[in-house]
């Protein structure tokens, strides 16, 4: 009876060692579902967050360069008012 009893703790063991394994196995795969879900919503979010802020940093260069362009321009005023103070319309222009 000894051997038989082995024998039978020896299946049961085996067997609750798979049950356990399956259960793990199965809250694992769950897991690694949540995981690439969360993984794909970051992606998401991240990529949403880069394309607003390309945005915003493409309008900080457009009035950037609007107040370059107005201040050119404000330059390029005081220079023909000085141009027409003195009467030499050349001497200021790039040759």
């Amino acid at each position: 009876m000894n051997a038989r009893e082995a024998t039978a703790c020896h299946v049961r063991d085996r067997a609750e060692r798979q049950a356990v394994i399956d259960r793990q196995m199965t809250e694992r795969r769950e897991l690694q579902a949540g995981i690439a879900h969360l993984r794909d919503r970051h992606r998401h979010e991240r990529d949403y967050q880069r394309a607003e802020l390309a945005v915003m940093m493409s309008m900080m260069r457009d009035s950037t360069r609007e107040q370059f362009q107005d201040h050119a321009q404000q330059i390029d005023g005081r220079k023909d008012e000085l141009r027409q103070g003195r009467g030499d319309d050349d001497r200021f222009e790039p040759r």
